[in-house]
Parts: C-alpha cells; structure tokens; sequence
C-alpha cells in the first residue's frame, strides 16, 4: 500500500578493519566525525594539534581525534573517505602527535608526503611522535662533556636511536669524553618517532660557552590505512635531523637524529618504480678547532646513500659519522679531536640510526623495481 511517504537514500554503511598499529579499534566511530575526500591538489600543511590543513591561503578542519597512550606518542587520527596528494605537491605534518591517515577507500600518493626533522634550533622543534616519552635515557644520544681548561677540545655528541643504534661521538682533543650513542627500540611496532642526538660539548676555557654544535631531532612517525588500494609514486619522508658543527675554540659536534616511521597498510600496495620511502639518520656535526668552526652535516635526503656527516672543514676537529640507513642502518662514530701545530680540536658528533618502515597488505607489488627506494629495508607482514 503507498503511505504516501518518499523514501529516502540508503542509509551509509561503513565497512570495519584494524589499522595497522591499532590505535583506533574502530574505524567507524561516530567519535571520527564524517570520512571526507582530500585532494593535495598545491603545497599544504596540517597541523595535528588542531587538525587544521592549510593550502592555497585557506584553512579547513579535517575530521578525527587525537588518542593517548601511555609512554608513547599520542595520535592524531584523520578519517578520510579518499586520499590523493597531486604530483610535484607537498602534504608536511607539524606538531607533536604522530599521524595516522584511516581511508575508507583507496589512496593515491603522487606527490610527498613529509614528517621529517627541521634543522635543529636552540629551542627544538618537534615533528609528530618524535622524541617522546619513549625516548628515555637509552635511546637519546647523549651530550658530549665540555672541556675543563688549557686547549682541551669539547666531546662529540651520541646519535639518537630508534629502528637501529646510533654512533658515539667522537673524544675531544685531551681525552674528553663524547657522549655515548643512543640504544636501538627492539619493541613491537607502535607508532613512534625516532630519537634525537646529544649536543656537542663546549670548550669553556675560551670563556663564552655554547660552542658545541646542535643535535639533529628525531624523525616523524606516521601510517596510511587503508580498506582499499594504496599506490605510490612519490616520497614518504621521515628523516631524522642532521645536525650542526661545533663552533671555534674547539666545541664538539653534535649529534644526528634517528628515523623515525613510515608505514603502509592496505588491502594492496602498489609501489610504483618512482617511488622512495625513507626513514635515515642525520649526520653528526663536524667539531670545530681553535681556529675554525666545524661543518653542520648537510641535510638529509631521499636517497639510499647514507646521510652525510660535516667534514672539511675544521683543521684537527673531528669529523661527524654517517647517518644510518640501508644497508648499514646503525649511525657511525664521530671521529676524534687531534692536535697538529698547536692547532687542537673537539670531536665529532656520532651519526643517528635509522627508523623503521613497514609495508602490511594481503599483496605488495613494486619491491622488485630497480629504481625504487625503500631505506631502512622494509619489514613486510
């Protein structure tokens, strides 16, 4: 019999899976808000503070939550129908919470995608789950000891640690003590960051301190899940930091920084032979001599070639150890101050270990294109 009633649409249904490092249990939450579609159609920038996206000049507020965990980086979790970041395009996450991007369809990944360190600062800036309550003592690298008098060089700062170990600093000229390296994080998967490098150790006899250089901050951490296909044929980045140079008057180096995570988890990935993930570790910093300063490590890149550490620069300062990454993925050790002529120097920073990766999908194709790059070497569940 016709009521005389219009019938509406169908109402939604929304299929459920476990996110590869399940932290949300259910994807279809009402908490979640709405899954909407997202294009990175220019260069933008979220904010998982806020959930904010900003591209082209405009701001929108993107649904899902943050979740605490305990001794670990809290999460911000994005709920998106699809996902397509645009050839050429940039997505960059600041913040403190690491990322997870829940997509209920498919995504496509043309463009890149970034979580990794900045270059260090006074007052470090910290990129989501990086450095965090989970990077005790252990896995920090530790600074390097300043020098007590006479022409005594500053100790390298220890590599930061996370998916591998990172290097010790190198001793300043007249036995200081470098920092010790940081330990590599043997537990389960969860979503973290690396861990940063120890600072450089000053030569206090000069009189004005703050002469060793600057530790590299950990990489970011964050994870795409999705019920569909993921393809990649751009950059997943999630370096750790390089770090800088010990000034003159033969100040230590300092430390890189760990990787931290990258992870994909589909129904089917599709590595495109265009494609890099990388989670390496920063440089140390080359320490500085009684007449010159040392060289900052350059930046970190996504290639499979280690991270460089500063070198070149300073006469006797010791140079910054490699950064790790495929095949090697611990951080080497910085190099020792020497003395040459009455020249002396601190020594160099240690390099940062690399982070992990992780590619989880019933099939992974791509592994075997020989332009891909893919550092440290994936785990595939």
């Amino acid at each position: 019999m016709n009521d005389g009633r219009i019938d509406g649409p169908p109402t939604a249904t929304c299929t459920r899976w476990t996110p590869v490092d399940d932290v949300v249990p259910d994807p279809c939450a009402a908490t979640l808000g709405t899954p909407v579609d997202l294009v990175i159609s220019a260069n933008a920038v979220l904010n998982t503070v806020t959930s904010e996206l900003t591209m082209n000049g405009s701001t929108v507020t993107l649904p899902g939550i943050v979740v605490a965990r305990a001794n670990l980086p809290s999460v911000r979790v994005l709920n998106l129908k699809t996902l397509q970041v645009s050839a050429g395009r940039a997505l960059t996450f600041t913040g403190p919470h690491a990322v997870l991007v829940l997509v209920h369809g498919n995504a496509t990944v043309s463009g890149t995608i970034n979580a990794s360190a900045p270059a260090p600062a006074a007052t470090p800036v910290l990129v989501p789950g990086a450095d965090s309550l989970r990077c005790d003592a252990a896995r920090k690298g530790k600074n390097g000891t300043a020098a007590s008098g006479g022409n005594d060089g500053g100790g390298g700062g220890g590599g930061g640690a996370f998916g591998d170990n990172g290097g010790d600093g190198g001793a300043g000229q007249g036995g200081i003590a470098s920092g010790g390296k940081g330990s590599k994080d043997d537990g389960a998967f969860p979503l973290r960051g690396g861990c940063s490098g120890g600072r450089g150790g000053d030569d206090n006899s000069a009189g004005n301190g703050d002469q060793g250089g600057l530790p590299g901050g950990g990489g970011g951490a964050f994870a795409i899940s999705a019920l569909g296909s993921i393809t990649v044929g751009g950059a997943l980045q999630a370096n750790g930091g390089a770090a800088t140079g010990g000034n003159v008057q033969r100040g230590g180096g300092g430390g890189g920084g760990a990787g931290g995570t990258l992870a994909l988890d589909g129904n089917t990935v599709s590595l495109l032979a265009s494609s890099a993930l990388c989670a390496k570790g920063g440089g140390g910093g080359e320490a500085g001599s009684s007449n010159t300063s040392g060289q900052d490590a350059p930046a970190v890149t996504c290639v499979l070639a280690r991270a460089g550490g500063g070198a070149g620069n300073s006469m006797n300062g010791g140079d910054g150890g490699l950064g790790g990454s495929t095949p090697i993925s611990g951080g080497d050790t910085g190099l020792d101050g020497e003395t040459d002529l009455g020249v002396d120097g601190g020594g160099g920073g240690g390099g940062g270990g690399a982070g992990k990766v992780l590619l989880r999908a019933r099939m992974v194709g791509g592994l075997t294109n020989e332009s891909l790059i893919i550092t440290p070497t994936p785990t595939v569940l």
